[in-house]
């Protein structure tokens, strides 16, 4: 491979990495669902779950798919529920909604079998409004009632930052009350205390009031139950840690069971096929340049000969071969002073290990350990005291021997 063409791949190759690391997860920040962090989201609410040490987990499955007797949380679903035709008044020609939301026969048979699923409705009134069915039930209609900033009088523990009274919710869900902070009330009317005679229609329970109005909806479905609640802004980014959000959100944990977040209706799904996945994932610009940078180093291998080498030496170096080139390089330098003074820092060295010394033991209290031995040679002794300087090859050689044999007789 010629030099330019190898530079350009390698320029192209580290383009496409960072082309994937630019990319990031910025889809999914800017999004409605427990990846956003934009003021509707709910990462925040994920987030506090996941910091009390709670299981939380989202989900990618459709209902039928879901395990039994799991806690699903559906945050403003799109659609929520099946709601019959309706008068555009525009056009005045009947206008048909989506017939099988998430909401369906499908949910239905999941929660019959003992699942528990949770709905948080967006805040629009008109979305649920009027003879809407969610798993099959019949939902009382949503009213939304604006608060009047004289009726707290404006203490700053029944206010918020806006001057409109925190909404107070109460229930037999709660350990005690909690206040919300919400511009406005969005409730459900009150259902019918009994079902109507002859209807097989089960009848809804309100286990939280909104300032007396219905705000939580429960549901008896076979063995599971269907929760509903008015108004999902007290999980958003922008509000939960405000007044008692998120004590709130505890309250539903502990009535319910910790939660799945579904982002299934939200247009999140898991595909099955891996090859799907990584193409259309932010990984799809570095694993194309990985393929590509091993496809040219492949071909680059292949197209260059192997080199021969004519002999070889299967011999591998002793130890000895090793100490006598360091011998050789020492000799060249002729210092043999500073070569009898290394050997003597070494032969202390030993000489502290073998007798139980610290290496860093001074000096000192080597040589009154070695004093005490009558077989220690004086002439050594004094050698490895005061050192020596020695000028010939001769000299050095004869110092050595001395040192040696104070060594041999003190660890033999």
């Amino acid at each position: 491979m010629r030099r330019p063409a190898a530079i350009l791949l390698v320029v192209v190759f580290f383009g496409l990495v960072i082309v994937g690391l630019w990319r990031g997860d910025a889809e999914h920040d800017l999004s409605a669902t427990s990846f956003g962090t934009i003021p509707v989201g709910q990462r925040a609410l994920y987030e506090f779950l996941s910091e009390l040490g709670l299981p939380v987990a989202r989900s990618y499955a459709p209902p039928s798919e879901l395990p039994v007797h799991a806690t699903v949380w559906w945050i403003e679903p799109d659609p929520p529920c099946e709601e019959p035709a309706r008068v555009e008044p525009s056009t005045g020609r009947h206008r048909r909604m989506p017939e099988e939301p998430f909401g369906g026969a499908e949910l239905k048979n999941w929660i019959l079998g003992g699942g528990t699923a949770v709905v948080f409705l967006p805040p629009d009134v008109e979305v649920c409004s009027h003879d809407a069915r969610l798993a099959g039930a019949v939902l009382p209609p949503r009213e939304r009632i604006a608060e009047n900033p004289e009726a707290s009088g404006g203490t700053p523990d029944t206010t918020h930052s806006q001057g409109e009274p925190l909404l107070r919710v109460e229930g037999e869900l709660l350990p005690r009350p909690r206040r919300l902070d919400l511009p406005t009330r969005i409730a459900f009317r009150d259902p019918p205390a009994e079902a109507p005679e002859g209807s097989a229609e089960p009848r809804w329970q309100v286990p939280v009031r909104v300032d007396g109005d219905p705000f939580v909806l429960r549901l008896g479905l076979g063995q599971g139950q269907l929760v509903v609640i008015a108004d999902a802004r007290f999980v958003w980014n922008s509000v939960l840690d405000r007044a008692d959000a998120a004590p709130f959100v505890g309250d539903l944990v502990r009535a319910y069971g910790v939660p799945w977040i579904d982002e299934r209706a939200h247009g999140l799904v898991v595909s099955r096929s891996a090859v799907r996945y990584l193409a259309g994932s932010p990984a799809a610009p570095f694993l194309a340049g990985a393929a590509l940078f091993a496809l040219a180093f492949v071909w680059f291998h292949a197209a260059t000969p192997p080199r021969r080498v004519a002999e070889l030496d299967p011999s591998a170096p002793s130890l000895d071969a090793f100490v006598d080139s360091l011998a050789a390089c020492y000799a060249l330098t002729r210092d043999y002073a500073r070569v009898f003074e290394r050997f003597r820092e070494l032969t202390s060295r030993q000489l502290r290990r073998q007798l139980g010394l610290p290496l860093d033991a001074p000096e000192s209290q080597l040589i009154d350990r070695l004093r005490r031995r009558s077989a220690v040679p004086s002439e050594a002794l004094e050698l490895l005291t005061r050192g020596s300087s020695p000028r010939s090859v001769g000299e050095l050689e004869a110092a050595v021997q001395r040192v040696d044999r104070l060594v041999r007789e003190v660890t033999e």
